[in-house]
């Protein structure tokens, strides 16, 4: 029998295409000669079937370098038409009392129970063959084994200097065991790991190597169209520094931390950044993080359009036709008055001249004074509608936006009047082709449908 390194690269090609990823990780770690001279002939089908048309990524150096070394990977990059981008991040290890981690979602729970029914683990084997990938792309360059080698050592030298904290850190274990019953979600936190990661973070930033990373993969990821900004947590790397750290990272924005907003903002800036320095062709961007995570904000428009840059100042993206929103109506700069609100978002959108199709929401609905409390003042019996261009978002915005080449919008959870809602539509007539209403209140109803009616007409 024909040994299988002496098969013809076609042939070769063809049965590696048919194996499992499990199959497939095995054989490439055991023959690396085999892998070697057929990955250009299996990596285009296997990989975009299975998982490198979409990547996930985090603020973290490792999950950022992964995603630029695969984006410059000739085989690779081409591959990828998806990035997604999550606001995963670590806050001071003095905050992780104070904030309550979020929540997760019904639907990664019923997801997590459905792969435990089925006999499948938490890990479906994917992080795997990304990571061995990875190792393989640094192989062909030696100078990344010697700086795994640097890195090590330097790991050595901060364990040497947090001996005296962890000194401390001994002397007030007995403390800390007694209040792990009231923080359960910091049981498996190991402190020197995660101040370790956590000092990373803050160098990353330090440097700008979270925007020189995304600008490198900006410029080779020449067919990716779709950016997405969420708080999913099925991010390369992940897994890894959960194990590190002894606890996963604070998943969403919050407004309770100081940190927290600086860091998802720094998140914003630094992908803006790679897209205007990087000339991406992006037709496609969503922004939803904590749209389906309770304890959490949503992000504000401030965020998307502040700190500015000489970048950024000129800066416009006109392959992006698509936009989906799913914004906090409350703020952690201004208290977001209906004003300001409406202005960060207006300078926003003025990024993409050739939107056609906008999508936006507000969570928990645009109903309240815009304070961290408010409550609906609307309901209570002594409210004008006169008054409520005060308490919302969506009243100024119906006056100033306008978007020139606006084909399909989609509007969702607020509260407004008939004539507002009106304003908007009418100013968008000559081009709108398809109108998407959900969640939306009208306050001059009166649990009547007579300003539908009218709206309709």
């Amino acid at each position: 029998m024909t040994p299988i390194l002496h098969l013809p690269p076609e042939i070769t090609g063809y049965l590696i295409e048919h194996l499992s990823l499990d199959d497939l990780l095995c054989l490439r770690q055991t023959c690396h000669t085999l892998n070697h001279n057929t990955f250009h002939l299996f990596a285009p089908n296997v990989f975009t079937k299975n998982h490198f048309g979409m990547r996930r990524v985090m603020l973290e150096r490792r999950s950022l370098e992964a995603l630029a070394h695969i984006a410059e990977h000739p085989t690779l990059g081409p591959l990828i038409k998806e990035v997604e981008i999550s606001t995963n991040h670590l806050l001071p290890l003095d905050e992780l009392r104070k904030i309550k981690p979020p929540s997760r979602p019904i639907s990664e729970i019923e997801a997590m129970l459905e792969r435990r029914r089925n006999g499948q683990d938490e890990e479906t084997g994917e992080e795997e063959v990304e990571e061995e990938e990875e190792e393989e792309e640094d192989e062909e360059e030696d100078e990344e084994e010697d700086e795994e080698e640097d890195e090590e050592e330097d790991e050595e030298e901060d364990e040497e200097e947090d001996e005296e904290e962890d000194e401390e850190d001994a002397s007030n274990e007995g403390s800390e065991s007694n209040h792990h019953r009231y923080y359960p979600h910091l049981r498996l936190l190991n402190k020197e790991a995660y101040r370790k990661a956590f000092h990373d973070q803050e160098e990353l930033i330090r440097c700008g190597d979270d925007i020189n990373y995304l600008t490198r993969a900006m410029k080779s990821l020449v067919n990716c169209v779709t950016i997405r900004i969420t708080d999913d947590n099925r991010i390369w790397g992940l897994k890894r520094l959960q194990k590190e750290i002894g606890i996963l990272p604070q998943r969403c924005l919050t407004f309770k931390s100081p940190k927290s907003v600086e860091l998802v903002r720094r998140m914003l800036h630094a992908l803006f950044t790679a897209l205007a320095e990087g000339n991406a062709s992006i037709d496609f961007l969503e922004i939803t993080s904590g749209s389906v995570v309770e304890n959490a904000n949503r992000i504000s428009p401030d965020m998307l359009v502040k700190p500015t840059s000489a970048a950024l100042d000129n800066f416009r993206l006109h392959t992006l036709t698509t936009l989906s929103l799913n914004l906090d109506s409350k703020s952690p700069e201004h208290n977001a008055t209906s004003i300001d609100w409406s202005y960060d978002l207006i300078q926003f959108l003025h990024r993409f001249p050739e939107l056609s199709q906008f999508s936006i929401e507000f969570e928990y609905r645009d109903e309240d004074r815009g304070s961290f409390t408010g409550s609906p003042e609307w309901r209570s019996s002594d409210f004008h509608t006169t008054n409520y261009a005060t308490y919302t978002r969506f009243s100024k915005l119906s006056q100033l936006l306008f978007i020139p080449k606006l084909e399909i919008v989609q509007l969702g959870l607020f509260d407004c009047t008939g004539m507002e809602l009106a304003l908007f539509l009418l100013r968008h007539q000559s081009t709108l082709k398809d109108i998407h209403l959900d969640g939306i209140v009208l306050i001059d109803a009166d649990g009547e449908i007579g300003s539908w009616l009218w709206l309709l007409e």
